[in-house]
């Protein structure tokens, strides 16, 4: 991901996803077609594939984004959990009889 910030640094010869993930890049950036596959060796009509996959994958994670799960204030963390619990065992209450 340092190549994102620092720019694209140009084609890695054993590393064929790091290739198609800055080259979707450079065409996000606006960087000429041609230019793009000769310098990362990936053939026009993949190039534009693989741009469409990138902005479907861009919507549908915005669309439906992330939802934290939301913790229930009435709960107890495991320990304090257990220790009330043994506290209840140990010390009844009268009115459970």
């Amino acid at each position: 991901m340092k190549e994102i910030e620092s720019g694209a640094t140009g084609y890695v010869k054993d590393n064929k996803t790091e290739n198609q993930f800055q080259a979707v890049l450079e065409l996000l950036k606006g960087v000429n077609v041609e230019e793009v596959s000769e310098k990362y060796k990936i053939c026009r009509s993949s190039l534009y594939k693989l741009r469409q996959r990138a902005i479907s994958a861009i919507r549908r994670e915005m669309e439906n984004p992330i939802k934290k799960k939301k913790i229930a204030h009435n709960r107890l963390d495991s320990e304090k959990e257990t220790e009330v619990v043994k506290l209840c065992r140990r010390y009844p209450a009268l009115s459970s009889y």
